[in-house]
């Protein structure tokens, strides 16, 4: 938590990270980050865009908001001139993001876990 509060205190309007909120009456339901890099740069030096720290709490899921937030970071990274981005699931058939657009690249143990690596070209 403190490395997350740290990196949100360094941050400068128009640069990445972009950190996204979905709202629900003044309350926060979800977030989605687009970055450069990741925690995977070593693995995967030749990805330098993702999308991250997807979170919606367990009681509002299945209602679109994380397919919403996914999106919109598309849509962001698009105006930026992005035209491939990755991510790293836990969930190895890619659930939600295989149904949004996003291919599998490769599986990877790291730190105890399987991950499933995954990318979508920006249109």
């Amino acid at each position: 938590m403190e490395s997350y509060l740290s990196e949100l205190a360094s941050l400068k309007p128009g640069e990445l990270p972009i950190h996204l909120l979905a709202l629900s009456e003044r309350n926060i339901v979800g977030v989605a980050t687009l970055k450069d890099q990741s925690a995977l740069h070593k693995l995967f030096p030749d990805f330098q865009y993702w999308l991250s720290g997807v979170y919606v709490p367990p009681a509002l899921r299945s209602r679109g908001i994380a397919t919403a937030l996914c999106l919109k970071i598309v849509d962001i990274a698009k105006t930026r001139g992005v035209t491939r981005l990755h991510l790293v699931t836990e969930v190895l058939d890619g659930g939600l993001y295989a149904k949004i657009g996003w291919n599998p690249i490769r599986q990877v143990h790291v730190d105890d876990l399987d991950l499933l690596v995954m990318a979508r070209d920006v249109p």
